[in-house]
Order: C-alpha cells, then sequence, then structure tokens
C-alpha cells in the first residue's frame, strides 16, 4: 500500500483507497506519524461537504493525540505543534522562527537552505526592529542624536533586505559558501544600504522643507485675505489673482467668506474694471448680482460710451464677465460685442505686456479655461507685474511644482500599468497563433516561428515587469524604447528555453 505521507490527498479517490471495507480509516495507519501529519494538515482545505476530508480531521486528531506521548522528543514536539494550531491557520512569515528551529533538528536538513533561512528571518527581524525604533521616536516626539539616527537608518531603509534578495533572484545557484560570504561582507551590505537611506532622505527631505514653506507662506497669503483695511477693489483684485494662480484650493473658505463680507459693501465703486470685477467674481461663486450693474456705463443713446474704447483694463474685466451672462441677458451680448471690437482694433498698439493679456483673452475667455490648467500662464503673467506680491507669488510657483512632482509621479505609475496591459495583450495574442498553429498541425518557417517566439516567451513582460516595482527614471526607460533590444533579449530567452527541451 502507497505511504499516505505520498498520496495527493486532494484526491478523493485516493484516500477512499486508505478505507477498509466498512468505511473507517484503517488501522494500520494510525501508527504512521508522518502520514497522520499530513493528512491532518490537508484535513483543513476541506470545502464545504467534503465529508470524507471532516473524517480524516477526526481520525488525525485521535491518534495523533494518542502517540503525543510515545514520540521522540523532536518528533512529539512537530505533533504538539501541529494539534495546537493548523499550519493552515498560522501565518507562514510569522511561523518561520519556529520552523527554522524545528528544521534545524533533522538529520536531513538542507545546510544551504537553513542558511538562507536563517539570513533571510534576521534580516526581516532587524528591519521590523529598525521600524519600531522610528515608530517610538516618533510617538515620544523624541529627535535622535545624528549618529543614532544613521545606526538605524541603514536598517530601516530594507537595504539589506533588497540587496540579498536581489542576489538571490540573479545567481544561478545559491550555495553556503556564497551565503557566509554575504554574512561577512558587512561593510558592503551596510555602505550600500546607508547610501539608499540617504537618498531617499534626501528626497523626503526637499518634499517636507517645500510642505513646511508652502504652510507658512499659505498661513501669510490667509492672513491678507483677512485684513480688514484693505479697499474693496484690491481685495477683489487679490481674491481673483489667488484663483488664476491656481491656489484657490487651498483659500476656498477664506474666499467665502471675504466675498460674503464685500457683497453687502456698497462703498464708491466706479470704474469699469472694478464693477465687471465685482460682477464676475460674485457671479462665479454663485451670488445674485444684475447685468443692471452696467446700465450706468451707457450713452443717452442706449450705447457703451465711446470713452471706455480706450479703457483697455476695464475692457479686459468686462469682456470677461459678459461670457457669464444667462440667456435673455441682452445687455452682456452688447458688451462682448462692443469689448471684442475695441480690444482686437487697439491690440497692436499695447505694451508686451499688456498686448500679451489682450491676445490670451482674446484666444479664449477665462471663463472656457480651466484654472489648475491655466496656473502656468499666469503665474507667468504674474511675475512680469511691477506691484506683484511676491509672497503670493513665490507661494503659487512652489504649489505649482508640488502638484507637478504629484502628477508626474501618478503618471509614472499609470504609465507603468498601460504598458504592461499593452504587453500582456501582446503576448495573449502570440499564445492564440501558437495554438492556432498546433490546432491546424502546422509547421511554421523558422522566421515566422522567431517573429512570434520572442512575445510568447514573456520575455519582454518580465523584464519590463522587473522595473515596476521602483521608481521608473529616464535611464531605464531607454532600453524600451528601442525595440532591438526587448526583441534580442527576447528571442534569446525563447532559443535557451528551446534548447533546454530539446
Amino acid at each position: 500500500m502507497q505511504p499516505l505521507s505520498d498520496l495527493g490527498c486532494s484526491d478523493n479517490m485516493a484516500l477512499r483507497s486508505l478505507k477498509d471495507h466498512e468505511g473507517n480509516f484503517m488501522a494500520c495507519l494510525s501508527k504512521d506519524v508522518k502520514g497522520l501529519m499530513s493528512l491532518y494538515e490537508a484535513s483543513y482545505l476541506a470545502f464545504e461537504g467534503e465529508n470524507l476530508l471532516d473524517e480524516a480531521m477526526a481520525f488525525t486528531s485521535i491518534h495523533l493525540r494518542g502517540l503525543e506521548g510515545d514520540l521522540s522528543k523532536s518528533l512529539a514536539e512537530l505533533v504538539s505543534h501541529a494539534l495546537e494550531l493548523p499550519l493552515h491557520r498560522r501565518t507562514q512569515r510569522l511561523e518561520a522562527r519556529w520552523y527554522i528551529e524545528a528544521y534545524n533538528k533533522r538529520e536531513n536538513a538542507n545546510e544551504t537552505l537553513l542558511e538562507l533561512a536563517k539570513l533571510d528571518f534576521n534580516m526581516w527581524a532587524d528591519l521590523c526592529q529598525a521600524f519600531l525604533v522610528e515608530a517610538k521616536w516618533s510617538h515620544n516626539k523624541y529627535t535622535p542624536t545624528f549618529e543614532d539616527y544613521l545606526d538605524n537608518a541603514w536598517r530601516s531603509v530594507s537595504g539589506v533586505t533588497i540587496l540579498v534578495h536581489a542576489y538571490s533572484l540573479v545567481t544561478k545557484n545559491i550555495t553556503k559558501e556564497a551565503l557566509e560570504c554575504l554574512k561577512k561582507c558587512h561593510d558592503l551590505l551596510h555602505l550600500s544600504s546607508m547610501i539608499f537611506r540617504l537618498c531617499n532622505d534626501l528626497g523626503t527631505s526637499a518634499d517636507e522643507t517645500h510642505k513646511e514653506r508652502a504652510k507658512k507662506l499659505e498661513k501669510e497669503v490667509r492672513n491678507m485675505i483677512d485684513q480688514e483695511n484693505v479697499g474693496q477693489l484690491k481685495m477683489l483684485e487679490f481674491i481673483d489673482d489667488i484663483e488664476w494662480l491656481g491656489l484657490r484650493y487651498r483659500f476656498k473658505k477664506d474666499i467665502r467668506r471675504a466675498l460674503d463680507k464685500l457683497v453687502s459693501f456698497e462703498g464708491s465703486i466706479m470704474s469699469l474694471h472694478a464693477i465687471a470685477l465685482r460682477f464676475r467674481l460674485f457671479r462665479q461663486h454663485g451670488f445674485e448680482v444684475s447685468q443692471d450693474v452696467f446700465k450706468s456705463f451707457k450713452d443717452h443713446e442706449g450705447n457703451f460710451m465711446a470713452c471706455f474704447s480706450k479703457d483697455v483694463k476695464g475692457l479686459l474685466s468686462l469682456y470677461d464677465a459678459s461670457y457669464l451672462a444667462f440667456e435673455g441677458e441682452n445687455l452682456l451680448d452688447e458688451a462682448m460685442a462692443f469689448t471684442s471690437i475695441h480690444l482686437r482694433g487697439i491690440e497692436g498698439d499695447l505694451s508686451n505686456g499688456l498686448a500679451e493679456l489682450v491676445s490670451h483673452a482674446l484666444e479664449l475667455p477665462l471663463h472656457r479655461r480651466t484654472q489648475r490648467l491655466e496656473a502656468r500662464w499666469y503665474i507667468e503673467a504674474y511675475n512680469k507685474r511691477e506691484n506683484a506680491n511676491e509672497t503670493l507669488l513665490e507661494l503659487a510657483k512652489l504649489d505649482f511644482n508640488m502638484v507637478q512632482s504629484t502628477l508626474q509621479k501618478d503618471l509614472q505609475d499609470t504609465s507603468r500599468w498601460v504598458h504592461s496591459i499593452d504587453d500582456w495583450a501582446e503576448l495573449c495574442q502570440a499564445f492564440l497563433v501558437e495554438a492556432k498553429w498546433s490546432h491546424n498541425k502546422y509547421t511554421p518557417t523558422f522566421e515566422d516561428y522567431l517573429d512570434n517566439a520572442w512575445r510568447s516567451v514573456s520575455a519582454k513582460s518580465l523584464k519590463a515587469t522587473a522595473f515596476s516595482n521602483e521608481p521608473i527614471y529616464s535611464y531605464k526607460i531607454w532600453p524600451f524604447e528601442r525595440p532591438g533590444l526587448p526583441l534580442a533579449c527576447a528571442e534569446e530567452g525563447r532559443l535557451t528555453s528551446l534548447q533546454g527541451q530539446l
């Protein structure tokens, strides 16, 4: 009879062969400790309704408990451990230490495997310990000395773990001598990890510095918005600049609070620019404001006064405001026609800075632009102003760069996944070609075979995927922009694979 431990325990037919004619597990199996252990562990993988495995669980549990006191110390330890909690309910990574100690007691233990397991466990233990140290520092708001920080940092960056696993992946044969060498090369692992950590900290430090600076500038700008002794026009212009510099999301509540104060403020706003800007901002933020505010700029014949045809700032503000017209607001339709004609007429007579603003507005009015996408152009235009608020300008530049950095990282992640999907689609197509050849018993030419084989071997996907678990930089992407290199590597992989099959 085949030993119980050698049977495929997922096969019910195989398990049935271990039963007697009365449907019970054979009594002779009750002394097969190794077999009982294997069947006991297998029984915990039963699906609902697999009664045979439920019976196996009961049978093995009873007999393992009965044998426990008659076994050698090491075997009794294995049985006791299994009965305490079966493997299926344990976590392998947390279970590793116990299993390493048990495996170390085996007479036939593979020394290389044991050495690698110990090395791997110690690396992960050091890493977890380093994380705990940093967590404790953070919780206690403790700032370690630079020496203490570096002594822990080279472990918490996972450099040793990465390097050893990288070695395991690239080497053909893992030998005990090589593992001993890794253990002895402390400086190599230590210094490499230190480089990893310092490079990582440089990036993190820059990000944190930018965030702290942005936070400080944001507070200063918020104080400017909350000032009580600022004129209405100056505040409206300040709010408009904040929004078109891409900073609206930082000051939504502050802007609303400021507009709530200004809505009831009559003041002495007389200029076309001031009234048009007030109208646009209030309407953009959902306030009710009538087009009738512009009637005072018309003459007794119902036309916009000719004197405003040279008021570039006023024309620009009225032009932008006119695009917020509701259906039937004819006065704003007239304003759009009036401002468009006169802005085009004076465009060639303006200074470079003012001509640029007019040209930009006529190309596409503000209301049809996206503030976040418009931010860069507006930052450059605002930078040319003589009266630019330096605090606001610095915050706008800093915010733009921070947002760009985040978007670039997101784009890298997206590109990585899209590239993987494209590779996968190409791989599936290659599989279908080979399946068709096989189904039709067709033997392709060597050229046709290679043209498809370099795709179906998955080498391109594997090589690209090898880069997917770390940041992608330009020097890593360039090989994939040259079709010849992936093709040559993939063909080499395919021919090597075939050589192994011949």
